[in-house]
């Protein structure tokens, strides 16, 4: 991906979620944080007539930064021992394209097959509870009740991914 790639990556995160009431604007339009500068981190971008409309990260655990989600909430009771995890964070889409169910789900697809390409067995994620029975019918399993984040003033849903529960027609996009 370009420099101009990933800079559109992060001015559609400001649109959707400024937009969407979510995040207090920044001055440079953009949504970036620390997560973005790893290199067990990955962003796809959904283009349309050149333009990027959505975006996904998907971060592979490092013990000494943790992932995004950890800064939601602390899954390591719900973590198996033995797991190779990681986290799928960023999520975002503008309105006029969510109602098209290929979009959302390539999005995911496409950073489950690259966490699974990753050895990464087990997908941590602390979701918005709108996509919350989106990510069920994938085989995501949320492990709380949804919550209200008072620091970061967000509603979320924390929601884990085993590869071995990926739903059957997900298992044939990942492979």
């Amino acid at each position: 991906s370009s420099t101009e790639e990933v800079d559109q990556v992060f001015q559609v995160r400001h649109r959707v979620f400024v937009g969407d009431g979510y995040m207090d604007p920044e001055p440079d339009g953009r949504v970036v944080d620390r997560f973005d500068a790893y290199p067990g981190t990955v962003n796809f971008a959904v283009f349309w007539n050149e333009r990027v409309v959505g975006a996904i990260r998907f971060t592979e655990h490092d013990e000494s930064v943790g992932v995004a989600a950890d800064e939601f909430f602390d899954f390591s009771e719900y973590l198996p021992k033995d797991a190779h995890h990681g986290s799928l964070s960023m999520l975002c889409l503008e309105k006029e394209f969510r109602g098209q169910k290929r979009i959302f789900v390539g999005m995911i697809g496409m950073g489950t097959y690259w966490a699974k390409s990753r050895g990464v067995t087990c997908l941590r994620a602390a979701t918005n509870p709108e996509i919350e029975k989106q990510l069920l019918r994938i085989g995501y399993e949320s492990v709380a009740p949804p919550f209200f984040h008072e620091d970061l003033k967000l509603s979320v849903v924390p929601m884990l991914l085993s590869m071995d529960d990926l739903s059957d027609a997900f298992v044939d996009f990942v492979h």
